[in-house]
């Protein structure tokens, strides 16, 4: 007779969904009220400061997926999914990969989710560096299997201290030297994450006391970006190499690089001055979506932002127009000349073009030369259809 494993509830460290749930609502509240506190501590990878933001929209992401479900054993699958379709930043990519090794081994008890947990955040990133969440998950995990009482209570008190130890010792062994003295914003997240799952599993212990913000100062908000540009995308592909070639073509445009997720949804993330190489390199791996394209310099707080595209009939033109859209009218498949990318751009500090045919894509080269020298911080982002131009406008 085959084994049958026992309900993740009826072991001493289990969870059951319904538990799941709740951390998952206790998460998003905790994350909600810290998120100013978290932004004010991203130094690493870049000072832009959006941590908390990113981190605390994946989980909403994750816990808009379970609207609807009436809950089941495929409730942790669920989110992490969500959580992976909706991550933000390089923090929340790496939260929902946390998440995915929760989900994967949630039959098997907290201590053996969490282990996997560290496995697969650690996995996604491609150049780790301690001081980081990577480091508060490896220490929750760490703390859970030095555990002694292995009940679910304890053993999820004892992965909170661990990561509480972590975002601490991060200010002291940073990741880069000019966040010395500052909390690391994803190690940070992540204790409040594991403390939402105490709170739930012993409510008398509510709320835990949490770690003093140390907002990052003006010094070390000034290192230098590790790249002009932020680029996410999600991408549609089942060829495990095309994928793995992508990683290192991403490895050698940018830096902070992800390729997170299971085939055929695939989370891309990287920091690079090459954001249209970045996309191009998504697209001979398979089919490019949900690109978000973010300026990462610091000094960019003000000014005019404009993604300038072509409209080779009047219908498609009123679309681009009503999503914000300067657009260039080539109707009848006319080139678009040099000049007209310029004078679109003009007055604008910072430029996309979203050519979508070679023509294009040759001109809007030629005039993303004269762009910078104007001053105006430019990308070019080639597609290879109207559709494709559409499905990038999401900035």
């Amino acid at each position: 007779m085959a084994h049958t494993p026992s309900a993740p509830e009826t072991r001493p460290d289990g969870l059951s969904v319904e538990e799941f749930r709740a951390w998952v609502e206790r998460s998003a509240s905790l994350l909600g009220e810290a998120r100013e506190g978290l932004n004010s501590e991203n130094v690493y990878p870049v000072a832009d400061g959006d941590t908390g933001t990113n981190v605390w929209s994946t989980v909403e992401a994750g816990r808009a997926a379970l609207a609807g479900s009436t809950g089941g054993a495929g409730l942790p699958a669920l989110f992490a999914q969500g959580s992976l379709v909706g991550a933000r930043g390089n923090s929340g990519v790496i939260t929902s990969q946390i998440f995915a090794g929760i989900a994967a081994e949630f039959d098997s008890g907290l201590v053996a989710a969490l282990c996997a947990a560290r496995k697969k955040a650690w996995e996604a990133v491609v150049k780790p560096l301690p001081g980081t969440i990577l480091t508060a998950i490896s220490s929750a995990a760490e703390f859970a299997e030095r555990c002694e009482e292995k009940n679910k209570v304890d053993v999820a008190r004892a992965a909170w201290s661990g990561a509480h130890r972590a975002a601490i010792d991060s200010a002291l062994n940073p990741p880069v030297p000019e966040a010395a003295g500052v909390i690391d914003a994803g190690a940070h997240a992540l204790e409040r994450i594991l403390a939402a799952l105490v709170e739930v599993l012993d409510p008398a212990s509510s709320p835990l006391e949490g770690i003093t913000f140390t907002p990052a100062s003006v010094t070390a908000c000034e290192g230098e970006s590790d790249g002009e540009y932020e680029v996410m995308y999600l991408l549609a592909s089942n060829d495990a190499e095309k994928v793995a070639k992508l990683r290192a073509d991403l490895d050698a445009l940018g830096s902070s690089v992800l390729v997170v997720g299971d085939a055929p949804t695939w989370n891309v993330h990287v920091h690079t001055d090459a954001a249209g190489a970045a996309v191009d390199a998504g697209m001979k791996a398979g089919v490019v979506h949900r690109v978000r394209i973010t300026t990462l310099a610091s000094f960019v707080a003000s000014g005019t932002r404009r993604v300038i595209t072509v409209a080779n009939g009047p219908g498609l033109q009123e679309v681009l127009e009503a999503s914000g859209v300067t657009v260039i009218a080539a109707f009848e498949s006319r080139r678009v000349g040099v000049d007209e990318w310029i004078d679109a751009a003009e007055g604008a500090d910072e430029v996309l073009l979203l050519p979508h045919d070679k023509a294009g894509k040759s001109t809007a080269d030629e005039a993303l030369i004269v762009i910078r020298e104007d001053g105006a911080r430019a990308a070019v982002l080639p597609s290879r259809s109207p559709v494709q131009s559409l499905a990038a406008i999401a900035l």
